[in-house]
């Protein structure tokens, strides 16, 4: 029986209206076993998003700021190591610049700091999505994703983006996603 369930889920994408329906009639311990295994399941993807993006990134060879050579560096009077490590300006959308000759340790530093552990976590833009947008959003492979940002950037750059995620988020209430072929995918309001 489980490899019958393994090889169904492995075609099986979840719908959430079937889902919706069977949890009407899901007894209290089948319900606390879908939510364990579904917590157990994002905790996974999150694990699998951070190996994999600063692989996709393309970052050079594993650097860490354990005994990293601080001394070249020069930082502006309101502003040290410890707000650089703690990826305040991450949170913050913030940028930052490192500048100076060959060898001077630009790379390492860059390639250390994308690999701290909340370096790839929520992006500052999560918290302006309602909650509904953004677990669809997660919920969505790669490629979809993608489309649906750049389907969020196109019509914030229209309409300005909490017009945007006002649009979004009403297709999505609506449950139906934009069609690109008849229009719909232009979510300028």
């Amino acid at each position: 029986m489980i490899d019958e369930i393994m090889e169904l889920a492995r075609s099986l994408p979840l719908t959430r209206q079937v889902l919706a329906d069977s949890l009407e009639t899901a007894t209290p311990t089948q319900m606390e076993f879908m939510l364990s295994w579904m917590n157990e399941e994002l905790a996974s993807r999150e694990r699998s998003k951070r190996t994999r993006l600063p692989e996709q990134a393309g970052l050079p060879g594993v650097k860490e700021l354990d005994g990293y050579d601080w001394t070249p560096v020069r930082f502006p009077v309101d502003y040290g190591r410890e707000a650089l490590e703690s990826l305040d300006f991450v949170a913050n959308s913030e940028d930052v610049v490192l500048f100076g000759p060959p060898g001077t340790g630009k790379t390492h530093l860059a390639a250390a700091l994308a690999r701290k552990p909340n370096a790839w976590g929520e992006s500052p833009l999560r918290g302006e999505l309602p909650d509904g947008l953004g677990l669809r959003l997660d919920a969505l492979n790669p490629g979809s994703r993608r489309r649906e940002l750049t389907l969020l950037h196109r019509a914030s750059v229209a309409s300005g983006f909490g017009n945007a995620v006002l649009a979004m988020a009403a297709i999505v209430e609506g449950g139906r996603a934009p069609d690109p072929d008849d229009g719909a995918g232009r979510l300028a309001v």
